[in-house]
């Protein structure tokens, strides 16, 4: 239930503030206007709900004994932040003195919940939903609210919110925003995105969730392109529409275009290594190895325990045949972060070039680091059995074993080994 509260200028809430601390500290005889008291519980619930939030809805029951809204406001405050018992006689009055609101069940529904009867709280709500439907848009945006908080908003729940809701724009709005990814199917999210078309055309936030919700299903990513394009010809520095069309362009092999609207992401933002990461694959994609470099260069510059862009900058040489420069690299990055991935490519580059104590130490040091996939150790057993170390290297191959089970080559080394 809400209330739109009246606007009041700096001198007036700072009189409100003022009158409330004195009637705070002294007990004095209060003078407020139920406005001004629902100024108040705005201002508290804000940034003291716990303490001064109940004395509020006291002062108003105190003041304005005949308002609902203040009776409610203090029953819902000893839910949430009370043990229930407490609020069980303030609930038992409301549901006897107004047992017409739905309010008052929506109490009932919180009180359940907070005791963790959830089964309970559930059946509780959808009697009421069903029985007091259609729902007003703030009664409506009031259980949302909770359900989230609550962490009962699941879809089946969420859609009978909706379908027992006032159909409203601001009510379409919400549910479209807020819960889109929640159960709704995609024709049910195709059909209540035209009527927000038509409700409020050229909200940015709608195109931009709809596009969001249409790239992340990977439908009609023509649709997709469509609305982001719409948004940045209104505002053409909008980063989460360029950002949203780069991934769209690049998932298409489309990098040219890709390439030009991470930039843009640049331009409007903070640098970011993920973005150069984005770059250097786009610009590898494209042939262009010398300025993917570059970027990936410039993400590990941003963020020098930056995986990916490591990984990629050891990658380009070694697909050259560059194994010198790779393992340069390679140094370089496990000096900077010390990885098992790397650490498993860097033992890779020493069997390259047929340094194979150097190797048997980076592979040891990524195992201990907890690499454990299914090359890395065998071809530590393999170092190991050379080595003459039959016990390390049994000890791997029983880690493969459990690890992998009937994995052919797996089962190759078990007989070779006779184990």
């Amino acid at each position: 239930m809400r209330h739109m509260n009246r606007y009041f200028s700096e001198d007036e809430i700072t009189g409100i503030l003022e009158r409330f601390s004195a009637y705070w500290q002294t007990g004095g005889k209060p003078v407020f206007t139920p406005e001004e008291i629902r100024f108040l519980e705005t201002y508290f619930m804000q940034s003291d709900p716990t303490e001064k939030l109940p004395r509020v809805y006291d002062l108003g029951i105190a003041l304005f004994p005949s308002e609902f809204y203040f009776l409610f406001g203090k029953a819902r405050w000893s839910i949430r932040y009370e043990d229930p018992a407490t609020s069980r006689p303030l609930l038992d009055y409301l549901k006897a003195e107004y047992p017409e609101f739905f309010e008052t069940r929506f109490l009932h529904f919180l009180w359940l919940a907070a005791q963790g009867r959830n089964t309970e709280a559930r059946k509780a709500l959808l009697d009421a939903l069903t029985e007091f439907a259609p729902l007003d848009a703030d009664l409506a945006l009031m259980v949302s609210e909770s359900l989230e908080q609550l962490g009962l908003a699941d879809p089946r729940l969420v859609r009978d919110l909706y379908f027992h809701s006032r159909k409203t724009p601001e009510i379409r709005r919400h549910f479209f925003l807020h819960f889109l990814d929640r159960g709704f199917t995609p024709n049910h999210a195709d059909r209540i995105f035209e009527k927000l078309l038509e409700y409020f055309p050229g909200d940015t936030e709608i195109m931009i969730r709809y596009a969001e919700y249409l790239k992340s299903r990977n439908r009609q990513t023509h649709k997709a392109r469509q609305l982001l394009e719409e948004v940045l010809d209104n505002d053409p520095d909008h980063p989460t529409a360029h950002l949203l069309l780069a991934e769209l362009f690049e998932a298409h092999k489309v990098y040219p275009a890709a390439i030009y609207h991470y930039l843009r992401v640049l331009k409007t933002q903070d640098p970011s290594a993920g973005i150069f990461m984005r770059l250097g694959v786009c610009h590898e994609k494209s042939g262009d190895r010398e300025r993917a470099k570059e970027f990936y260069r410039l993400a590990v510059y941003e963020d020098p325990a930056y995986l990916p862009a490591w990984h990629a900058l050891v990658q380009i040489p070694i697909r050259q045949g560059d194994y010198d420069t790779a393992l340069e690299i390679n140094l370089e990055a496990v000096e900077k972060i010390p990885n098992a991935k790397l650490l498993e490519s860097l033992g890779y580059l020493y069997l390259k070039k047929q340094r194979i104590p150097s190797a048997l130490k980076a592979y040891e040091e990524a195992y201990r680091m907890g690499g454990r996939g299914k090359n890395l150790l065998l071809v530590l057993y393999d170092l190991y059995h050379q080595a003459g170390l039959d016990d390390q290297a049994e000890k791997i191959l029983e880690q493969a074993r459990k690890r992998y089970g009937d994995d052919p080559e797996i089962t190759n080394r078990l007989e070779s080994a006779g184990l």
